[in-house]
Order: structure tokens, then sequence, then C-alpha cells
């Protein structure tokens, strides 16, 4: 349960933005793409950043939740036509999923030693 722990702040911000889009509360606008933004910069400074990169492997929350949580993000914000937000959503899950390939391939060259921190 330590994971769901860890992935409340994105199943809330999910339900945030199914608030704002399907519950058409427009004043949850603003919020929503002050969040998008940060957590595309926070994304982006990740994927550049190799150091960064280790806080990813240390979480116990699986990637399909996160994968499914921007999924769920993405399509509501299309459907109903918050485009920007959308596309920052995008690039939000595509820039996860590239890290979590980089951090793969690191982990892979330092060898299974360095798996046990």
């Amino acid at each position: 349960m330590k994971w769901l722990k860890e992935a409340a702040l994105d199943v809330l911000v999910t339900l945030l933005i199914a608030a704002a889009t399907v519950g058409e509360m427009g004043w949850l606008k603003i919020p929503v793409l002050i969040y998008t933004s940060l957590m595309l910069l926070l994304k982006a400074a990740v994927f550049l950043n190799p150091e960064l990169l280790k806080w990813t492997r240390n979480r116990a929350t699986p990637g399909w939740l996160y994968h499914l949580l921007y999924a769920i993000n993405t399509a509501a914000l299309l459907v109903y036509a918050w485009w920007i937000a959308a596309g920052m959503w995008a690039a939000i899950w595509l820039i996860s999923a590239l890290s979590e390939r980089k951090a793969r391939a690191l982990q892979a060259r330092k060898g299974p030693s360095s798996r046990k921190r």
C-alpha cells in the first residue's frame, strides 16, 4: 500500500482535472494549468539530468499507474477541448515514458550490483 500513498497526489490531480472538465468547473482551469506547467518543467528537468533519474527508480508505485493517470488526464482534456493543457499532459506522458526507458538503460549499464541501495 506504500505505492498508493506515493501516487496520492497524482490521483488527486486526475480528480481535479475530471472535476474541471467533466464537471464543467471552469474556475479550476487556473490551478490545472499551473500544476500542469510545473509538472512539465519537473519532468523535463528529470529527463535532462541523469542524477535526478535515481529518484524515479526508488519508488514503489508501478509505472502502469502513472501511465493510466496520464492517459486519463490527456483524454479528459482532449474531449473537453482544453487543447493547451492536453498537449502539455501528452508531453508529460511522453517524457515520463522516455525517462523510464533512460533509467532502465542506465541501470542495465551499471549492472545488478547497483540495484541494492
